[in-house]
């Protein structure tokens, strides 16, 4: 019986792919009861792709599948989610690693609670062996729902740090996402939102506990920090791309839930406006990159339309607009610093 799937999303990770796995096969279960799933995202580096067929010659319970078109990160660990032959799953990073020997546990306290997922600390670190401290992100808590933990723990604070959306500091039970239709965002770099707060609406059974079994690396090459900076792809993504998934998540849970439907509608209407100031003080090229986004994704648009202030309906269909404003609101930032 293989007990828990490692879901790793991989793209030309040779720098630190080898610590990773060295982390993922010094557990403290027989490897018979885990599987380790290497998703390839069309590499095109095969020093990579060779140290990681030199891990699948040395074990038997791990395979690396392919995809067909690079889907990023969270397309990778959709294609992970559909392969996984685990009861739970954990996704890890290819440049993160996990503490060693504590599978055993986590595990346990999962099917002995049957937890729908379960959470933990996390701590950050970088290539210079620099740790931060405990971030103290989950409490010792008693199992309950997501919507117990969610009033009690989080309520309007959902997005500070009583709790977090990255998935890799959690043990998701697989039949649970598949259940709930619970699956990333291929088209955002905040991918991790939805699954997150979905498990969170949607868990029967939850349980955090305030230790650290994860460590994730401050990576300065990541697509996080290079690709995801403040630019305007990034920009469309945690604005509007961001509102949009708030405001179908706002629907969807509104039987469920009515003050968190509230809460979520409250928070797209947010976030589809943050847009403005940004978009006018980043360069030209950046705001093209923008306007690509809002002219590629028709479908997002229209569902942020109802959010959107009329002054920012304006400046998100018309590129001229920014590109005129740009200098004078540069120049005006200038006369204020």
């Amino acid at each position: 019986m293989i007990r828990i799937s490692f879901i790793i999303p991989f793209f030309n990770g040779k720098r630190y792919i080898e610590e990773c796995l060295d982390s993922i096969y010094a557990q403290d279960i027989p490897e018979t009861e885990y599987e380790v799933i290497v998703v390839d995202d069309c590499s095109t580096d095969g020093e990579s792709l060779d140290l990681v067929s030199a891990y699948l010659k040395k074990h038997n319970n791990m395979r690396m599948v392919k995809n067909e078109q690079n889907i990023r990160v969270g397309g990778s660990r959709n294609h992970g989610i559909r392969e996984a032959k685990g009861k739970y799953i954990w996704f890890v990073d290819q440049d993160d690693k996990i503490e060693p020997n504590c599978a055993g546990r986590l595990l346990e306290i999962c099917e002995k609670n049957e937890l729908d997922y379960l959470s933990f600390d996390f701590t950050d670190f970088d290539d210079n062996g620099k740790i931060e401290p405990h971030r103290l992100i989950t409490q010792n808590t008693e199992v309950m729902t997501g919507l117990e933990y969610a009033h009690k723990v989080c309520e309007k604070s959902i997005w500070l740090n009583q709790w977090d959306t990255n998935v890799w500091h959690q043990i998701y039970r697989t039949e649970f996402l598949r259940a709930h239709y619970i699956y990333f965002s291929e088209v955002s770099y905040f991918d991790d939102m939805i699954v997150a707060l979905k498990s969170l609406m949607y868990a029967k059974r939850m349980q955090t506990i305030p230790e650290v079994y994860y460590h994730y690396r401050y990576n300065e090459q990541s697509v996080l920090h290079t690709e995801v900076g403040t630019g305007g792809r990034t920009l469309f993504d945690g604005s509007i791309n961001a509102g949009v998934v708030l405001a179908d998540l706002s629907l969807e849970v509104k039987e469920i839930d009515s003050y968190f439907s509230e809460h979520f509608e409250e928070c797209a209407m947010f976030r589809v406006n943050t847009f403005t100031k940004a978009l006018l003080r980043i360069p030209y090229k950046e705001q093209k990159k923008f306007y690509d986004q809002v002219f590629l994704h028709p479908d997002v648009m229209y569902k942020a339309w109802p959010y959107m202030s009329r002054k920012n309906k304006v400046l998100a269909t018309h590129p001229w607009i920014a590109r005129t404003l740009h200098p004078m609101v540069n120049q005006y930032r200038k006369m204020r610093s």
